[in-house]
């Protein structure tokens, strides 16, 4: 069922990147734009699957890393419909953030393709699609005025926000507090540390900084290198709330330093931690949009400054309801039922999200 919609989705993305025009002309570019996005990253993912030994060079992939993440970073951002400034100029005061807020989320796409979340993506691939679709009818309503409400954009964003936030909040949790498999896990526990074009397959923004950082960890001694994880893991076991059986830590860690974070991973695991490699960032769809995971290169500044309200567009009572709902029942599940609903017993678990590389 899953693959069958997916393949759905895939098709009509294409098919709107392509240039299919059912939507006010006010609104074709961003829906043109964003769907051609979608579809780049869809096929940087189906190469991706078959590991590094099947991948490009590190100079192609380089290439379509800028192409990926221009819009977010400080070379694109200020023509980009990621710009609620830019968005609200083109698409208007009332729509243009609401749209801008809806390609935010679909930025966190990268992220949860690495982390192996097919049903996430789909998630974000039928939003999108699904607003598209108001946007469309909109356009062939004959006594309209070509264009949705902006109530009712808002408010279908918001349904689908709640109908999925207690499977968001599961997902989420089982990335960061369960050793489970992922393409993420993989690529950082087995594939060759030396390789450079892992760097481009963590679903983060690679700049210079990033490269210029797994060139200091390469060029590391042996010693040196067990030193740093030794130290890195041991800050972790200190800070634990009990004792290692009992704990689950989620490894934040910046793109370039994975030769560091892999030895720290097999000293904590070899204590008996669980590891989860967190992929997720920022997302609508779960309440505090606390980003844990890998990070790359730094957005433009005013991108977080920009999104900061994106929850408050889409928020009522009822979806948050929903989703302080789906955070509880998510944490009992990840802790095999032995976390009670509330606040103090997730306050006592949050303490392991701790960075093994500051």
């Amino acid at each position: 069922m899953i693959d069958t919609r997916y393949q759905l989705a895939s098709e009509r993305i294409r098919q709107i990147a392509a240039g299919e025009d059912l939507v006010h002309p006010a609104f074709r570019d961003y829906f043109r734009s964003s769907a051609g996005w979608i579809v780049m990253l869809l096929d940087r993912m189906e190469r991706g699957r078959e590991g590094l030994a099947f991948q490009p060079s590190e100079e192609v992939l380089a290439r379509e890393d800028r192409a990926l993440w221009r819009g977010l970073l400080p070379e694109g951002y200020g023509t980009s419909y990621l710009n609620p400034s830019f968005a609200a100029d083109r698409l208007g005061r009332g729509h243009g953030p609401i749209l801008s807020a809806l390609l935010a989320e679909l930025y966190a796409m990268p992220r949860l393709a690495a982390g192996g979340s097919r049903e996430r993506l789909l998630i974000r691939m039928e939003l999108f699609l699904e607003i598209w679709q108001v946007f469309s009818s909109a356009f062939r309503e004959p006594e309209g005025t070509g264009r949705p409400r902006v109530r009712h954009v808002r408010d279908r964003i918001s349904m689908a926000l709640g109908d999925y936030a207690r499977d968001e909040a599961a997902w989420d949790l089982a990335e960061k507090w369960t050793s489970q498999e992922s393409p993420l896990r993989r690529l950082l526990m087995e594939e060759d540390p030396e390789d450079p074009r892992a760097l481009y397959l963590l679903g983060v923004p690679v700049t210079d900084r990033e490269r210029a950082l797994r060139e200091s960890f390469l060029s590391m001694g042996k010693t040196e290198l067990e030193t740093a994880a030794g130290a890195a893991a041991d800050r972790v076991l200190k800070a634990l709330p009990g004792g290692p059986e009992e704990c689950a830590v989620t490894l934040s860690w910046d793109a370039g330093s994975g030769r560091l974070v892999r030895r720290a991973a097999e000293i904590l695991e070899k204590e008996g931690l669980v590891c989860g490699f967190s992929a997720a960032g920022r997302s609508l769809f779960l309440p505090g949009n606390r980003e844990t995971g890998c990070r790359g290169g730094a957005p433009d500044p005013r991108f977080a400054a920009g999104h900061a309200g994106d929850q408050a567009l889409f928020s009522g009572e009822i979806l948050r309801s929903r989703q302080r709902e789906g955070l509880q029942e998510a944490l009992k599940e990840a802790a095999g039922g032995r976390i009670r609903a509330g606040e103090a017993d997730f306050k006592k678990l949050a303490l392991g999200l701790l960075c093994v590389y500051d």
